[in-house]
């Protein structure tokens, strides 16, 4: 029975966002981007068990796929994944009806990353398959 479906977000690290964008608009034409360059939405929320997190970001909502290009500001969990991975994709999420629970359950360890409202309930988490399948899968907590 298949638990997953299209790919609907990918999540790629990258260096410099400029540079990225340079080439997703110069040579892929895609030009409607929304940016942040400071997460406020996350300064309060539990990031592996410590307050906030920052980085920039441009997200591309595009009719198949989301595409978000994240550039690591500070010391964090993406910078880290830089440092030991270069740019690249960092998470994949899937079209499913599976539940975060679930989905955590099924990679048999704790999430890679995960957020949460201060009162400690999961917002989004990326399930550990780096070793077995080469992906983080992002899921919301839907359940």
């Amino acid at each position: 029975m298949k638990k997953i479906g299209a790919v609907i977000h990918l999540g790629i690290v990258v260096p410099s966002l400029e540079k990225a964008l340079t080439v997703y608009r110069d040579k892929f034409g895609i030009t409607d981007w929304e940016m942040a360059d400071k997460m406020d939405f996350f300064s309060d929320k539990l990031v592996n068990g410590e307050i906030g997190i920052d980085f920039r970001n441009a997200i591309h909502r595009g009719e198949d796929v989301e595409i978000e290009l994240i550039e690591p500001t500070v010391d964090s969990i993406f910078k880290t994944w830089l440092e030991e991975h270069g740019p690249g994709i960092h998470h994949v999420k899937f079209a499913t009806e599976m539940g975060y629970s679930e989905l955590m359950e099924i990679s048999g360890k704790a999430p890679y990353l995960e957020i949460a409202w201060p009162d400690k309930k999961a917002i989004v988490g990326y399930a550990d398959f780096l070793e077995d399948a080469g992906v983080l899968i992002e899921l919301s907590n839907n359940d």
